[in-house]
Formats: C-alpha cells, structure tokens, sequence
C-alpha cells in the first residue's frame, strides 16, 4: 500500500448491506402483522445507507493524504463488536463519520441522551453518543495494540433538519462540511505514524471489515420463523407458487406459471445457524 501524495483516495468502497438485502427478501417473505415491522425497519436501514452514501461523496472531495475503509467492525469486548460507517485513517490521526439521515424536526434531550423526532414518543439512540462509544472502542483496539495515535470523530447528518436543544459543542455536521471539517483538524497537526507503520496499520484494520457473524432477520427482530411463507414466490405479488410442472410454478393470484427460482429459495430460507456463521 501506497499513501496518497494528492489526497484520500478517491476510490470509496462501500458494498451494499447484506442485512438490508435480507430485510429486501424478508418483505416478500414474512406475513402480517409482522410483515409491517419488518418494512419498518427496512425503511430505517434504507435511509441509513442512504446517508452513508451521502457521506462518501464529500470524503472523495477532502484533500488530505490517506486511506478510506468502510463497515469497519472493531472488537470492544470478546464477542462485542463497534461497527463504524467510515474510518479515515492518515499518518496524523484517525477520523471516524457516523452518516444519519433522519426526517423532521429533531430534538436533542438529556437524562439519558437520546433524540426525538416531531415530538414522538419514539426515540432514537442519541448519534453523539454513538460515536463516543465508537471512539472509545478504537482508542482501546489501538492501546491493546501499543498505537499512540488521536483519534476524532463526527455525526454527519445527510439530512437538514431543524433541531431543539442542540448543544454548541455537539459533534453534528452537515455532510457538505466534511471536506472542510476533515482539512481544518488535519492542518492542526503533525505526523504521528513513520510510512511503514502507517501501511501496517492499514493492513490491520483492513482485516476489521465484514466481521461480525451473519444473523438471520427473523432471529434479529424476534420473529417466529414459521410466520414465513415456505417455498416458491411469485416474482410478481409474491404470493406462493402452486406446483404446475417439475421446473414451473402456478401463482393463483397472478394466474401465470413462472420458473422456480432455487437459487432464491436456498437464499431466502438459509438455516439460522450456518456452518461458517459459527
């Protein structure tokens, strides 16, 4: 690996969610009632990503020479892990950027901090926070592996919101500020890591992304399995097949045949517990 003379590098890598993919299936999968929790979540993710990718945009404008990894999972604990959206990473210090993207107003309370949107009693974990425990993890990946180097993070919002009780020194932005944000604080400081221990570094935290162990939808939202439409759907409404031929389906509703996609169905209907999961 190579550090940058102009720049991060422009090439941002972030694959598309396998658990957003998942609760794609899980749509067509699952009945109701439960069938409208799962489209909730699938909603939240989507706009999660959906700043993620906001957020990508204004880190491949930042003029700052290093390296960017996404979905990075850091080991707070045996067994407990910290995932980071994006982790930037120079011979000065490490940035770390939680991407929000929320709708409405938002209101910033205390005791415990948490953030409310429209005045619902529904309450989302406060993203200041978030970071601090991202940092926190980090900065003790780094000491258990004898790295002096600062650490910084910020909550870069996708969205623009109106928010109440936002306090001065909350680490909130803009994605729009990153470039800016990033290019500001780097100034500030001198190099902290030699080349070679900069790209040793990076090879580290290379093998820190994609680690967590696949959980099945159903298991993650406390969904009875049996509360699944079982074999082949419909491409269509999604309604089961009927068998018509050995390679063709019946779909009542649609009143058409369709191939039976296998592929899909061993996808879709994964043992909860698969060998390499363990």
């Amino acid at each position: 690996m190579v550090i940058p003379k102009g720049g991060i590098t422009i090439k941002v890598i972030r694959r598309y969610p396998i658990y957003l993919y998942a609760l794609e299936r899980a749509v067509e999968r699952v009945k109701m009632p439960e069938l409208n929790e799962v489209r909730e979540e699938l909603y939240r993710q989507q706009a999660g990503y959906f700043g993620e990718i906001a957020s990508d945009k204004y880190v491949r404008r930042t003029r700052i020479p290093g390296v960017v990894f996404t979905d990075v999972q850091i080991e707070a604990a045996p067994g407990e892990f910290v995932q980071i959206d994006t982790f930037i990473l120079t011979q000065r210090a490490i940035w770390l950027i939680e991407a929000k993207k929320y709708k409405g107003v938002l209101r910033y309370l205390q005791a415990p901090k948490r953030t409310e949107r429209d005045g619902s009693v529904t309450a989302f974990p406060c993203p200041a926070v978030q970071l601090e425990s991202q940092i926190h993890a980090l900065k003790g990946w780094l000491g258990a592996r004898g790295i002096d180097l600062r650490v910084f993070g910020t909550v870069a919002f996708a969205s623009t919101n109106r928010w109440e009780g936002l306090p001065a020194e909350s680490p909130i932005i803009l994605v729009r500020e990153i470039p800016a944000y990033l290019e500001r604080t780097y100034r500030e400081l001198d190099d902290c890591l030699t080349a070679e221990a900069f790209v040793q570094l990076a090879a580290k935290l290379g093998l820190q992304q994609n680690l967590l162990a696949w959980e099945p939808v159903c298991k993650r939202l406390g969904i009875n399995p049996n509360r699944l439409k079982r074999g082949f759907l419909c491409p269509v409404c999604h309604d089961p097949l009927t068998r018509a031929t050995e390679r063709t389906g019946h779909c009542k509703n649609c009143n058409r045949d369709h191939k039976k996609d296998y592929g899909q169905l061993i996808l879709d209907l994964a043992p909860a517990d698969p060998p390499d999961a363990q």
